[in-house]
């Protein structure tokens, strides 16, 4: 989509994980471990950084991140207004990623 184009050229993401894609959780944890940081929607992959310590920011439509958001130590979580995730602006995601 347009928000997921505009979102990897502002980060410029240094590992790429779309390698990872069907590979084994122990292969998929051991290149989170590898990452400054973690962007990502409410998915287990979320989870899975957040609990290895890996900074995660977390982005979050209809279900409610006071209940589903990932737990560790540097979890952030995003949610937009309308409860809709493609309505989290890209600068709000950019600024946070960012400060992280």
């Amino acid at each position: 989509t347009g928000v997921n184009t505009t979102l990897r050229a502002g980060l410029e993401a240094k590992v790429p994980l779309s390698h990872l894609d069907h590979r084994p959780l122990t292969e998929v944890a051991c290149a989170l471990t590898q990452c400054h940081a973690f962007l990502g929607n409410d998915s287990g992959i979320s989870h899975l950084a957040g609990a290895l310590g890996v900074p995660t920011l977390a982005l979050f439509g209809p279900t409610d991140p006071a209940v589903w958001s990932p737990w560790g130590r540097a979890v952030l979580a995003l949610r937009s207004e309308t409860q809709a995730i493609e309505d989290i602006e890209v600068s709000t995601v950019l600024e946070a990623f960012s400060s992280m």
